[in-house]
């Protein structure tokens, strides 16, 4: 175990704690997500956007209970509470808002359940202010130098190559140039081949998951035809969308509505089209996308 001084937040970035702290009551947790690496992020080049706070609180079954008596104590809204897996391993989730405040909160047995990525393992702590860093995040992130902290088989393939794809478009990665990215990308695309799950949470709610966050991920790269491109190089996109192989050339037509697509709906249909000429096959892709039917509409 390493040894030495505990590094802790500055004044600015406790009460960034201290006001999550007093609006919910909760005494202790770790910070986590982007809020944690917005300020380097953007002094490396990138525009993070922040849209809630994603809390980690150590325990597991009467920690969920109490985390939820005590939200509702101080008049937040529970819109989501259920069991959920990290890394294979049992935890919980709770989402919550009150006002501007939106929490996401992952009750966990040990803090590194959470996260895949050297960027994602970066944490705060309440009351204490400690830093937790454990595999130097943020100078990783101002170098950009992204690496995964796991193997493939440590983690269901749908919700992990998702992740993959998420961060590699946001922060605009190319992860074809990287070998160890690349080879990475590839074992999860022939994870997901094999992929066998028959309970919900890691057969039809992973897929979900998979499916909706990989075409949020084409909508947020800069250039989407090249970030398709590079998922389809490395076995991910036909992993996923088997319909849709690199044996399918994109017309000019689907290309260009795929550029510009609004929304994940705007996605779907795009893809769609590229399929026009081969109804059968079009038929199996929009049943695929039926798993998703819900998240589509909650899609503005």
């Amino acid at each position: 175990m390493k040894t030495g001084k505990v590094k802790t937040i500055n004044k600015a970035n406790f009460q960034i704690l201290n006001r999550i702290h007093e609006a919910s009551g909760l005494s202790d947790f770790w910070l986590g997500g982007s809020t944690t690496y917005r300020k380097a992020a953007i002094e490396a080049g990138f525009n993070l956007k922040q849209s809630d706070y994603d809390l980690a609180i150590i325990g597991g079954l009467k920690e969920f209970s109490n985390t939820i008596k005590m939200l509702r104590k101080s008049d937040f809204f529970i819109t989501k509470s259920r069991p959920f897996y990290l890394k294979f391993n049992k935890s919980f989730e709770i989402m919550a808002s009150r006002g501007d405040i939106l929490l996401d909160i992952a009750i966990i047995k040990d803090l590194s359940h959470w996260g895949h990525f050297n960027w994602e393992s970066i944490f705060w702590h309440f009351p204490s202010g400690e830093i937790h860093d454990p595999y130097g995040g943020l100078k990783a992130l101002k170098e950009k130098n992204f690496l995964p902290i796991i193997s493939p088989a440590e983690e269901n393939p749908f919700i992990l190559a998702s992740r993959f794809a998420k961060l590699c478009a946001r922060f605009n990665i190319d992860f074809c140039s990287n070998k160890q990215l690349f080879n990475f990308a590839k074992d999860i695309s022939k994870r997901i081949l094999k992929w066998r799950a028959k309970d919900f949470f890691h057969g039809k709610y992973a897929k979900g998951y998979g499916y909706f966050y990989i075409l949020q991920a084409i909508l947020t790269a800069s250039k989407r035809s090249r970030f398709i491109s590079d998922l389809r190089r490395v076995g991910i996109f036909e992993a996923m969308f088997p319909e849709i192989s690199e044996d399918i050339s994109f017309k000019s037509d689907t290309a260009k509505k795929i550029g510009k697509a609004k929304n994940i709906k705007d996605m779907v249909l795009a893809l769609e089209s590229s399929l026009d000429e081969f109804p059968y096959t079009l038929k199996k892709l929009k049943k695929r996308f039926e798993i998703i039917s819900g998240r589509l509409e909650k899609v503005k």
